[in-house]
């Protein structure tokens, strides 16, 4: 495999800096770590070279928001991975790539950025760059926990992914604009799920369309409303005998969800601009001030389906107690796919669809990521 020179847009940060280290562990890549903050990028490039051999970290200053120190970091970078909150220049950012020939990946959560890099992947197609969007664990997970469960299956029939992600807040420093783009991207999510065969939007106002999934000992039985990510609307055509889909998520805690959520949905719609920030500030001194033990991230699937002539249900939970390693080994986790593909994979994509589903949970495994299930045998 030829050496990777990549710049890690954020690599310092709490996702970002988990990135860099994997790479390092598992790839002979040759990464920049860049930011807004130069003292921060130098700091952990030389942490980084003293833990990792062959002096292969470098740190650059960037400001997208100034376009110029992008282009200006730009030479022999073969991948440009985004890992801060930049979603509202991804336009800008996906165009600068396309300048310099050079394969894009972000973790962006909101459906905004699948949307704008839908409208140039005619030039990706036609520069033959491989662009991947939707990284991480939530989206870019949701979908390859369901082909992974759905290769077991004669006739896959059902998919329900339910997720806790109970996060001790106080032990990440999240920038100012981490928690906007936080807020504006929660405030913009879709509640569609697949339900007998149809999509349809969840009720924000009643209980029906809420699940109750059990999340084992440590949570117990919850109930956890849809979120829709893009990279669930191709599954009915990979597995045409689906009738149900969905990803459902539990709350934060009570006073967030009950009290504060509530709060942030109404002022948001009255005058977004001016409240966004002393509401991102509010939500982040709510998750901090009463979300509690046990810290962890699950996402289980129940699958249903034939095996054999057999109805059969097959289950599957993954986890980990930190949420920026966990998203970061399915990044890498990807990226070893990615680097193994000497072609390329041109195209626009979203992670969970990439990915060859068995080789990326064996690397979660490997990488440090818990996962049971039941037989699994057939």
């Amino acid at each position: 495999m030829q050496s990777k020179r990549i710049l890690i847009l954020g690599g310092y940060g709490n996702v970002g800096l988990n990135i860099t280290k994997l790479l390092l562990k598992e790839s002979s890549a040759q990464i920049i770590v860049a930011g807004r903050d130069l003292k921060k990028a130098e700091l952990f490039m030389e942490i980084c070279n003293t833990e990792y051999s062959g002096n292969r970290v470098s740190a650059k200053y960037i400001d997208v928001s100034k376009i110029e120190t992008l282009r200006e970091s730009m030479t022999d970078v073969s991948l440009l991975l985004i890992a801060s909150s930049t979603s509202k220049f991804t336009v800008q950012i996906s165009k600068v790539a396309l300048e310099f020939n050079c394969d894009y990946m972000d973790i962006h959560f909101g459906r905004e950025v699948f949307t704008q890099l839908s409208l140039i992947r005619k030039e990706i197609d036609n520069k033959k760059l491989c662009f991947i969007t939707g990284g991480g664990i939530h989206p870019g997970f949701p979908s390859a926990i369901i082909r992974y469960i759905g290769s077991y299956f004669d006739s896959f029939n059902e998919a329900i992914v339910g997720s806790v992600m109970n996060i001790d807040y106080n032990t990440y420093n999240f920038s100012p604009s981490s928690r906007r783009e936080f807020l504006v991207e929660l405030m913009d999510f879709q509640s569609l799920y697949y339900k007998n065969g149809n999509w349809i939007n969840a009720s924000l106002y009643t209980n029906k369309d809420l699940k109750e999934i059990d999340f084992g000992p440590e949570f117990g039985k919850k109930y956890c409303a849809p979120m829709f990510f893009e990279e669930l609307r191709v599954l009915p055509e990979i597995y045409p005998a689906l009738r149900n889909i969905g990803f459902f998520i539990a709350g934060f805690n009570p006073i967030t969800d009950y009290i504060v959520f509530p709060i942030l949905l109404v002022l948001l719609k009255i005058l977004p601009a001016i409240f966004v920030n002393p509401l991102s500030n509010l939500m982040f001194w709510s998750l901090k001030m009463f979300s509690k033990p046990p810290y962890k991230i699950i996402m289980k699937i129940i699958g249903s389906g034939l095996i054999k002539g057999e109805s059969v249900q097959k289950e599957m939970i993954v986890s980990h107690i930190d949420g920026s390693y966990f998203t970061a080994v399915a990044v890498v986790a990807c990226l070893l796919q990615y680097f193994e593909n000497t072609e390329g994979i041109p195209g626009l994509h979203q992670q969970a669809i990439i990915v060859e589903p068995k080789r990326f949970f064996n690397d979660l495994v490997r990488l440090g990521i818990i996962i049971e299930k039941n037989d699994f045998s057939s």
